[in-house]
């Protein structure tokens, strides 16, 4: 324990990686509820086109993933990770010139395969590099924290200024979050590492085939929040989800201590789904802004008990490959469930979506009560 204690977290370095995280975070999915209206609006193209472009995103973050362990171990890290991000920044600059949908499929597949890429480099590589190993749990948890915090502030930055200016001024706030991002990546300092001679592809630092059915059950609770992205255009929302974001970190702290390892997931379930009866079961605005409370605490409960159980399944040298797997899974399915929202839109049926969102719900929690914990306490290696 002494070890633990003495053992300093939050570097500089620490700092700026997660306030690296953060930003890029925030610089893309302030995009997400937007561009699907913008590309309706500039290009003449259906709701379903407009919401498979912007869902692209999710699925390219997967196609240089065989070949992450070769490149973080032949080039420089920080290098990688730079160069990733400063693409992005260029991919979102590149839509304000689009000349059509094709280029803008073009550039969302280019910011996903570019964020695969500077995810990996960041937090599946970098985080570990600068954190020395009695913390290296609580460093991955923290630093998804900032990523999470993203995810509620995008969209809350995104929804205010398309309301009042234009997409023209949230590229360009989305290219600055970006160009900050990549200053905190550059003044990073990062220990020696000699270069290696990886295979150019491999599992390694992308898929933990241990954790295949934890992926699953994640996918029945990513999905359902990628459909909430989708369908809910209130900024107020967003803001309110951050606030049951920070309640969850108190709860963690001050609640679930010494708690049995399922409460965090099965309680966060259960205040998710709470939320989803509230939105079909009342329409007034306090049982609106409740339900955002509620979801953001849910979602806070679960995300980062799964990312401890996806490392606790890992190998002592598999712990990046871990986090990847979790994080990709995340945004695997915040694409697919924001696909499915956008269906929802095109057939004009938005009012049957917190129905299906509690259904994935329900269905998270009888898989993982039913077979993914036993299965996860038989597979654990931690």
């Amino acid at each position: 324990m002494g070890t633990n204690e003495n053992t300093k977290l939050w570097s500089n370095d620490f700092w700026r990686i997660c306030i690296a995280n953060f930003l890029l975070s925030v610089s893309l999915y302030m995009l997400w509820p937007i561009l699907p209206v913008w590309i309706m609006s500039s290009y003449g193209v259906t709701t379903l086109q407009a919401g498979g472009v912007t869902a692209l995103f999710g699925v390219a973050i997967f196609l240089l993933g065989p070949s992450f362990s070769y490149l973080v171990d032949t080039y420089k890290r920080k290098s990688i990770c730079l160069l990733a991000i400063l693409i992005i920044t260029i991919a979102t600059g590149g839509f304000w010139l689009a000349g059509g949908l094709l280029y803008v499929t073009i550039l969302r597949i280019i910011q996903g395969i570019m964020y695969g890429m500077a995810f990996m480099a960041s937090g599946s590589t970098l985080v570990i590099d600068i954190t020395q190993s009695p913390r290296r749990t609580e460093a991955n948890n923290a630093f998804s924290w900032f990523g999470r915090f993203g995810f509620s502030i995008g969209p809350f930055i995104g929804l205010i200024f398309y309301e009042f200016y234009s997409i023209q001024i949230i590229i360009i706030i989305s290219c600055l979050l970006g160009l900050l991002s990549f200053l905190c990546i550059a003044f990073l300092r990062i220990p020696f590492r000699a270069p290696l001679c990886p295979p150019i592809f491999s599992k390694d630092r992308f898929w933990l085939s241990n954790g295949w059915l934890m992926f699953i059950n994640l996918l029945f609770i990513s999905i359902p929040t990628g459909i909430l992205l989708a369908t809910i255009h209130s900024y107020e929302f967003y803001g309110i989800l951050m606030a049951g974001f920070c309640l969850s970190i108190l709860a963690v702290k001050f609640v679930f201590t010494d708690a049995d390892i399922r409460s965090e997931i099965v309680s966060g379930l259960i205040l998710y789904g709470t939320a989803m009866l509230l939105q079909i079961s009342h329409h007034e605005e306090a049982a609106f802004y409740t339900s955002a409370l509620l979801v953001g605490l849910g979602i806070g409960l679960i995300v980062p008990r799964i990312l401890v159980f996806f490392i606790q399944l890992s190998e002592h040298c598999e712990r990046g490959t871990a986090n990847t797997s979790e994080a990709f899974g995340w945004e695997l399915g915040i694409s697919i469930g924001f696909f499915i929202g956008y269906i929802l839109i095109s057939r004009q049926s938005t009012f049957s979506a917190y129905s299906i969102v509690l259904g994935f719900l329900i269905a998270a929690l009888v898989l993982y009560l039913l077979i993914t914990h036993t299965w996860y306490l038989k597979h654990r290696i931690r």
